[in-house]
């Protein structure tokens, strides 16, 4: 009962917001944008609204509702774009909108929850998980199509397995994996392939450090130097977390995100 009271008592001060900000949007250039919005406008569109909307959603449709604007008209992105910027407009010439006050914004890093991979882990790592993926969603598909020397050199996670000593066998390990994840994708994309096997996120996460890692040159792969990656702002460091990325400030570097924290003051309000 309390929160339909609030509620209703919310709703009947919509109207008189609408007054107070003063401004009609029946002119010309908002009956073109959103055709005729009046009173009656508000109550039609919560008759036909039955589905429930998420708080922001609910936030949106209440501002609609106090400038008389009719929801399903309102969709359109130009028009609301408008919209804003007229209600903005006013709501500054009434004082409900003030300059800024001073402010500072900063950041600190956030730990990605993964373990830090090398080249090589990441590459072979990245393979098991879209040889997971697959075998979870077409276990037939994947029989039918993978090398069986993948069941042994993909089958247990890469910390649990001895990379090869010496920087050419790495490089030729490294040659091997990114031979592996090509055939796998050449399969996947051939017309024959079932779609939803394309549309698996770890194979979109194969395809993408594939990008990364390797290049095709005269029928072969080459793997590309450190200094030809991308940089670490649009490099993955991960299969497992996509979004995560290596960062440095200062004299610190870590992998995973960064939040910007932002706080401001006036001489009479103060917020943070």
């Amino acid at each position: 009962m309390r929160t339909s009271r609030n509620s209703s008592k919310r709703a009947d001060a919509l109207p008189s917001r609408r007054g107070e900000i003063g401004f009609g949007y029946v002119d010309a250039v908002f009956g073109r944008a959103f055709g005729q919005a009046n009173s009656g406008s508000c109550a039609r569109s919560h008759r036909l609204e039955v589905r429930p909307e998420p708080p922001i959603e609910r936030s949106r449709l209440s501002l609609l509702c106090a400038l008389g604007v009719p929801f399903a008209a309102s969709r359109r992105g130009q028009a609301e774009r408008l919209l804003l910027e007229k209600l903005l407009e006013r709501c500054k010439e009434r004082g409900y909108l003030k300059v800024r006050a001073r402010a500072r914004t900063d950041s600190t890093h956030v730990w990605g929850a993964l373990r830090l991979l090398s080249k090589w882990e990441r590459t072979a790592e990245t393979m098991r998980a879209a040889l997971n993926a697959l075998a979870s969603v077409d276990p037939e598909w994947l029989t039918e199509h993978a090398d069986p020397e993948w069941f042994e050199r993909y089958a247990r996670r890469i910390e649990d397995q001895r990379l090869p000593k010496g920087k050419q066998a790495r490089e030729e390990y490294l040659k091997t994996v990114g031979a592996d994840g090509l055939r796998l994708l050449g399969q996947l994309d051939a017309p024959h392939t079932p779609e939803v096997l394309k549309e698996i996120a770890e194979v979109e996460t194969l395809r993408r450090i594939w990008e990364q890692h390797y290049e095709k040159v005269d029928g072969g792969l080459r793997v590309l130097d450190p200094k030809e990656m991308p940089e670490g702002a649009h490099r993955i460091e991960s299969p497992y977390e996509v979004e995560a990325r290596y960062s440095t400030k200062r004299s610190m570097d870590w992998v995973g995100y960064k939040v910007h924290l932002t706080e401001s003051c006036a001489e009479k309000d103060f917020l943070t």
